[in-house]
């Protein structure tokens, strides 16, 4: 696999917001995106194309938010491992070496998606808003999916999180305070910070403005003016 395997955020220097915005909470883990290779096999890779292990549990999730849609999906989002403070280690540890005592780990924090030939094209025109609604969608379709509820993943033994994949909730950015009310918000339950996305704006590989940053540096400026 390539580089540059999903759209980058920029950083948000205070300029003016997009006319139309919402901000999700940053997570912090590793970037994921769940793809099928040339075989068809699915998997959850990192944004470098590294492949995620230790986790048939999302796989198996996402299976069945792509039965739900009726077509090979790409779905990009944050893999996580535990919850609170030092995600971020935990995350890296169980990728770099925990997975291979066995099991599973972590969660998968879905906030894009669409088909898999976009994705194989280099994106979608499709605004922000509506890819996000269609993942609404099959988020209820899967909700109210009891075959799939009741179905343990083959070897489990009905051990695995009953929540693997979560859609990450949105708010909408009507003005800058929203933006940082959020913010802080997040800060003072020790996250990340929040990713500033435009409403309107389609889904293309590599770096650009659609999502803008406002992480921790962020908060350590504000801090500074307020002292």
């Amino acid at each position: 696999m390539t580089q540059n395997l999903c759209q980058l955020a920029g950083n948000w220097n205070g300029n003016a917001m997009p006319a139309a915005a919402v901000t999700q909470e940053k997570r912090d883990g590793f970037r994921a995106l769940y793809v099928r290779d040339w075989k068809g096999r699915p998997g959850l890779y990192t944004r470098g194309g590294h492949e995620i292990h230790g986790v048939d549990h999302i796989l198996h999730d996402l299976a069945a938010w792509e039965r739900h849609a009726g077509q090979r999906m790409f779905f990009d989002g944050e893999f996580m491992v535990g919850e609170g403070a030092n995600t971020l280690a935990r995350t890296k540890a169980w990728c770099e070496r925990e997975w291979k005592q066995g099991g599973t780990a972590g969660r998968f924090h879905l906030f894009d998606g669409f088909p898999l030939e976009d994705w194989q094209r280099g994106g979608t025109d499709l605004p922000w808003h509506e890819r996000n609604r269609r993942l609404r969608c099959l988020a209820d379709a899967v909700t109210a999916d009891d075959t799939h509820a009741w179905e343990w993943r083959p070897g489990s033994r009905g051990a695995d999180d009953n929540q693997p994949v979560i859609l990450e909730p949105s708010c909408h950015a009507y003005t800058m305070q929203c933006v940082l009310d959020h913010a802080h918000q997040v800060w003072a339950g020790q996250g990340e910070g929040v990713m500033l996305k435009d409403w309107n704006a389609p889904y293309r590989l590599g770096r650009n403005q659609g999502w803008l940053k406002i992480g921790r540096p962020w908060r350590d400026k504000l801090m500074l003016r307020a002292a």
